[in-house]
This record gives C-alpha cells, sequence and structure tokens, in this order.
C-alpha cells in the first residue's frame, strides 16, 4: 500500500479522474460508498470513537494544565478567565474547529496504520492545507502537489478590530439595558433558600407559565411552600435584540407566577459600574496579551501544530467581544449573587457555557451550600461540552465543577461515567421538559410511510443540509408528502425547493407527534428522541460526526447518502414488541427523585 497516492479531498465537488491506484480520503463528505479506494474520515472516527474522543479530550486537559496559557488569563485571585475560552468551550455543533481537531486525530491513525507516504491534499482551507502540511514534513510524508496548493498566512485579525469589537459590544450591551427597570434589594422581603439560574428566550416559556428546562418543579415547590429565586439569563446573547421588548416579555410570561417565585432578568443587573470594573478588567487583560503575545503558545496535539486553526479564536478569548462579554458576565453573577441571602441550593442548566463557571466560582467563594448543575436534555456521545478527560478529576477541579450533574437517562450516565466523571457526581433524575411523553398514546398505528416529517435542527447549515439532500433524493417522487416543523431560532425559505410541495407546521411537538409515524431529522435533533419514545418510525441523516443522542439505541435508521436515504424512508418500519415502550428518558410526573435532592439540600 505504501506505492499508492491518498488524495485528502476537502473541496465541495467530487473528484472526477481519479487514478486507479489512488485512495480517496474523504475531509467532508461522509455520503460516500466506503470500499478499499476512497474512506471518509468521519466514518473513520465513528468506528475508532472511543480512541479518537479520549484524545481530544486528554488534549483539551493538556492545555487547561498549561501555565503559560493560564497565566495569562488570570485576572482574579484563584480564578482564570481561561475557563470561559472559546477554545475551552469544547463546542463540536455546525462550523466548530473541534470538529476539524477530531478528523486531525483520526487522520494521523489512519495514515499510520495505512503506512501512508504519497499525498496530494485537495482543499480550499488555507489554514487546514498549512497545519497538514507541517505534519507531513515532520512525518517525512511526500507532499505531490506542493506547487498548487495554498497555504495561510499569517494574518490574524488585527489587534485594534479586537479591541473595536470588544468596546462595541460593551457599550452597545450597556445602552440596550437602560430600558430595563433596575431594581433595588429586590431579594430584601424574600426569605428563599433556593436560587435556579436558568435561560429566557421565546420558546422557554410554556402555556403554564413554566420554564420549559424546569416544568413540573415550579408546581413541586409550591405545593411544599418552598420560596424559590430565579434568574433568567437572555439566551438570545445578540446585542441588536431590543431589550425593552424582551424585558416586556419576559414579565408578561411571568406574571402570574405564585408569590414564593421571584423572578428576573440578569441584565437587569447591568449598570454603568459594572461596564466600568470590566473594561479596567478587559484593558488589563489586552495589554497583557499585546505585549506578551509571541509568548503565547498553543501546545500542539500529537504531530499537529493547530496553531493556524485557533489563533483568532484565542485573540479574541484574550481582548475581543467574547472577552469583554465574559468578564461583563463574571461581574453580573458576582454583583446578583451578593444581593441574595444566605442560600441553602443552587440550580442551574448544566451545558458548559462559559457564564457557567463564574456561577461555579462565585457561588462556592460566597456560599456553603451545594451548587447542582441540571443536564436537562440528552447528552449526546459526541457533545463534547459534557465530558472531560479522566486526568481532568485527578487536579483539583472543584471550582470549575459542580458539586453534581443531574442527569435524564441511563445512557447519559453511561457516557459520562466511560468519560471519567466520578460516579459520586452523578444523580439520576426525571427527564422534567420530556414528562408529556407520558400523556401520548403508545398504542401502535397503522404506519403510513407516505406521511414523513421533517424536524429542523437548530443550526441553518445543518437544517439546509437535510432539505438539500431530501429534495435532490425525492424531487421525482410524487406519492410521499413532507411537512417540516422548524426550530424556533432557524427557519428558512423554502421557495428554492418548489419542486417538492413542503408543508410548515409550528405546533408543538406533544401535539403533532401523534400525527406522524415517521419522522426524519438532522443528527444532532433531540427532538427525535420523542418519536423513538413513542415507537415511531425515526430516520436520521448523518452528515459528517453523527452527533445524534440516539447512536447506539436499536430501531434507528441512520442514512449517509442519498441511496440510504431513499431506502430508509420506503422500507417497512421495524415492528419489536420490545420496543413498543422505548425508555430513554426517565419519566415520572410525582417527579420523586427530584423530590429527593430538593429534600436533602434543604432545611
Amino acid at each position: 500500500m505504501s506505492n499508492q497516492t491518498f488524495i485528502l479531498w476537502n473541496l465541495k465537488q467530487l473528484p472526477s479522474n481519479i487514478n486507479l491506484n489512488s485512495v480517496l480520503i474523504f475531509w467532508n463528505n461522509s455520503s460516500i460508498i466506503e470500499d478499499d479506494s476512497q474512506i471518509s474520515i468521519s466514518k473513520f472516527i465513528e468506528t475508532n470513537d472511543t480512541l479518537v474522543k479520549n484524545e481530544y479530550l486528554k488534549w483539551v486537559n493538556n492545555i487547561s494544565q498549561n501555565s503559560n496559557l493560564n497565566d495569562y488569563f488570570s485576572t482574579y485571585s484563584n480564578y482564570s478567565l481561561w475557563l470561559s475560552s472559546v477554545l475551552l468551550s469544547k463546542q463540536v455543533m455546525s462550523k466548530s474547529y473541534n470538529i476539524e481537531i477530531l478528523k486531525l486525530i483520526a487522520f494521523n491513525h489512519y495514515v499510520k496504520k495505512n503506512n501512508v507516504t504519497r499525498i496530494k491534499i485537495e482543499s480550499d482551507n488555507y489554514k487546514l492545507n498549512s497545519v497538514l502540511y507541517e505534519y507531513c514534513i515532520e512525518n517525512k510524508i511526500e507532499v505531490i502537489n506542493t506547487e498548487s496548493l495554498k497555504f495561510h498566512k499569517s494574518k490574524n485579525l488585527s489587534n485594534l478590530i479586537s479591541v473595536i469589537y470588544a468596546i462595541s459590544w460593551v457599550l452597545r450591551f450597556y445602552f440596550n439595558t437602560l430600558n430595563i427597570k433596575k431594581l433595588r434589594n429586590f431579594f430584601s422581603n424574600h426569605d428563599a433558600k433556593i436560587t435556579i439560574f436558568t435561560f429566557f428566550d421565546k420558546s422557554s416559556i410554556c402555556s403554564s407559565n413554566e420554564n420549559k428546562y424546569w416544568i413540573g418543579l415550579n408546581k413541586y415547590l409550591k405545593s411544599y411552600n418552598i420560596k424559590s429565586n430565579w434568574i433568567h439569563i437572555n439566551s438570545i446573547n445578540d446585542n441588536s435584540t431590543d431589550s425593552k421588548k424582551v424585558n416586556e416579555k419576559f414579565k408578561s410570561d411571568y406574571s402570574s407566577s405564585n408569590k414564593n417565585e421571584k423572578h428576573l432578568l440578569l441584565n437587569e443587573f447591568m449598570s454603568l459600574k459594572i461596564v466600568i470594573k470590566s473594561l479596567a478588567i478587559w484593558i488589563k487583560l489586552a495589554f497583557k496579551f499585546i505585549k506578551h503575545k509571541k509568548n503565547i503558545f498553543i501546545p500542539k496535539i500529537g504531530y499537529f501544530k493547530v496553531e493556524p486553526l485557533l489563533k483568532n479564536d484565542l485573540q479574541n478569548s484574550l481582548i475581543g467581544s467574547y472577552s469583554i462579554s465574559n468578564i461583563v458576565y463574571f461581574n453580573l453573577i458576582e454583583k446578583v449573587l451578593k444581593t441574595l441571602p444566605e442560600q441553602e441550593l443552587c440550580l442551574y442548566t448544566y451545558e458548559n457555557q462559559s457564564w457557567e463557571y463564574s456561577l461555579l466560582f462565585h457561588w462556592k467563594k460566597l456560599f456553603r451550600s451545594k451548587i447542582i448543575g441540571n443536564a436537562h436534555s440528552s447528552v449526546r456521545y459526541w457533545d463534547l461540552r459534557y465530558f472531560n478527560h479522566r486526568d481532568y478529576f485527578v487536579n483539583n477541579f472543584n471550582y470549575s465543577f459542580p458539586d453534581l450533574i443531574l442527569v435524564n437517562s441511563s445512557i447519559s450516565t453511561k457516557y459520562l461515567i466511560d468519560s471519567g466523571t466520578p460516579t459520586e457526581r452523578i444523580v439520576q433524575v426525571e427527564a422534567l421538559r420530556y414528562n408529556y411523553i407520558l400523556d401520548l398514546d403508545s398504542q401502535e398505528k397503522n404506519r403510513n410511510n407516505k406521511e414523513i416529517l421533517i424536524l429542523g435542527d437548530y443550526s441553518k447549515s445543518i437544517t439546509e443540509e437535510l432539505l438539500e439532500i431530501v429534495y435532490q433524493t425525492f424531487k421525482d417522487v410524487n406519492d410521499i408528502n413532507f411537512t417540516i416543523k422548524f426550530h424556533p431560532f432557524c427557519i428558512l425559505d423554502l421557495t428554492k425547493y418548489e419542486q417538492i410541495n413542503f408543508k410548515i407546521i409550528n405546533n408543538p411537538i406533544s401535539e403533532i407527534i401523534n400525527n406522524y409515524e415517521v419522522c426524519l431529522s438532522c443528527a444532532p435533533t433531540t427532538a427525535s428522541i420523542e418519536f423513538w419514545e413513542k415507537n415511531k418510525k425515526v430516520i436520521t441523516y448523518v452528515s459528517g460526526i453523527n452527533f445524534s443522542p440516539l447512536l447506539g439505541c436499536e430501531n434507528v435508521c441512520f442514512a449517509y447518502n442519498k441511496k440510504e436515504l431513499y431506502k430508509a424512508v420506503l422500507s417497512k418500519p421495524k415492528t419489536s414488541k420490545s420496543n413498543l415502550n422505548n425508555n430513554y428518558f426517565i419519566l415520572n410526573k410525582e417527579i420523586p427523585f427530584w423530590a429527593q435532592i430538593i429534600k436533602k439540600n434543604l432545611s
């Protein structure tokens, strides 16, 4: 195999006129049918998932232990803003440098396994080209098209532009909160002992005026006369959003909340003092970066020098808008917590977002009580935000990790334990936002494969890719009807798909789930779980790495290309009595596990 030429293909158009003695390595396309002459890096990752995942998590942990970076991010005693950096977000959804890192890890193993000595790089990603070329040189791999290969020129986002973005962000954020009525001593007459941090957006409030992430908890707390404070973070973190309208909607949604609950937006605590304080910290950090940036480096991962891929993210985390936003939220959370009387428990939506580390730090500094993260949805195998390398837990991680993580399925529990999360930190509870599934009809119906419900994703690019492959596959098929339920934050124009008469439906899944026996979703879409729970035929289109929460579950059709999608849609659904009552989530409207958590931590 050493005499073969390997072609790494990272272009949108498919290759043509390929030498028969060549092996195609598809960097992005997982829709190819693999054989000895072509391989998908994404499918290689899927086949070697444990190896690739562990190596990635180890690399992130090594970066975290790098004093070089931690020192430059340190602005507070015992706290480093490095925890809130882009590089530690481990975000792998949609377009993310982390996906490229995973592919590089897989590529290295593929090269070693197949004794690759000659390669041709066909790619329009100049940053990636630079990384791959350096790797080939270091590993004595001949690159046969060096002259035609274009590389990334070390031209970072200028310091001035980063500074302008940062200052404009904090000013717009401040002025956009001036319309919000500022609160004084908000909690002074409220003797609540439990505080809940959650998201607020246009889709988070249910008809019962409950936050969708905590459905049923309000009722439980009310029944036992337990008072609570609710701090809502506007998840539409966009300074262009009219804060006055957001505030008005917030007040109206919670206007009928019971007297035992206090609700407020975190942004209500914004002030000129916080602006000045945040800018002072940011200026200190920016000067440190500008003065010493040549000494700031990102550790290699294996043989790969990945700085070309990550430099702009690093710069944004140090002096850009991402940096100043993290500092502002750090100060906002500190301010709101200092207004609280002594608390016995804190709950928050656990997604390992940047603001969560600020909350963990301040809570453990100000209170002696527990802080508990609620993993409110599924924990996907490839949602790396939830995972840390085993070595992470050997070091002092307490101030950057909740006392407990609440998970709502055995699958999520397994994934966390397998990655090294201490078992004693994991507690299983009911899936609050999915308990409605218990009210749905579980009886078998005559399945109609001709009515397909398409579930859109939060990501525009992922949803577009799904619609495009559906269009290309079924544009000449007349006897199949497609209905689309878009994600509330991603509603697309369907005019270019006129050949297929797509219908659009906006009803909640709880209202429509019994109307469809077949659903087609993008891989990351968690709504597919609800259909699987009710023994519906679930088809998941996978483009790239399989981010599906149903990965490893029985009776799920994963389609990687048009041929597989067509076959999956037309095939008869598998009928299995053992599958009639799937149990992905822990469901119980009486929420006894949640009750144990509350009782145990409240006096």
